[in-house]
């Protein structure tokens, strides 16, 4: 089972490694979304990155292959200004395209560094979806979903 205290690290120092992240959060449910980023101001091109605590799926096929699927959620999001209309949403698509695009390639460059330690050795490149985000607590963004399997 991947451990949450080691994906809390990994988020925040992605965080601390992109500029243009003012927060990350590190949430069970929606509802705690909504209570954290209204101090938020994701002012420029600042934006949020979320992280959903996983759920897990044992897949234990004998006494010697047991795992543990990961199923992994980042968003990224930035607070739209309903003022701003469409343009202001589709500048804020854009940012945050840029930030999920970065969060995914640390993703793959910490899968290809063969560190044994690593929480992202094994994931399913065949099913790493990013999925545009609209009006999520007033803000725009991406989601990225990664599936990972660990030993159990």
């Amino acid at each position: 089972m991947l451990l949450l205290n080691d994906l809390i690290t990994f988020s925040e120092a992605f965080k601390t490694e992109r500029p243009n992240l003012e927060a990350s959060l590190v949430v069970a449910a929606d509802d705690e979304v909504a209570k954290l980023i209204k101090d938020l101001s994701n002012a420029d091109n600042s934006c949020t990155l979320i992280t959903l605590i996983p759920s897990h799926d044992s897949q234990i096929k004998d006494e010697d292959n047991r795992k543990m699927q990961n199923n992994l959620t980042f968003m990224i999001v930035k607070k739209t200004d309903s003022k701003g209309g469409n343009s202001n949403r589709n500048t804020n698509f854009a940012t945050t395209q840029i930030e999920i695009l970065a969060l995914l390639n640390k993703i793959l460059s910490l899968n290809q560094s063969f560190n044994t330690n690593c929480l992202f050795n094994d994931i399913d490149l065949t099913n790493t979806p990013i999925t545009p985000i609209n009006d999520y607590f007033g803000q725009n963004g991406y989601m990225l979903d990664i599936t990972t399997n660990t030993k159990l």
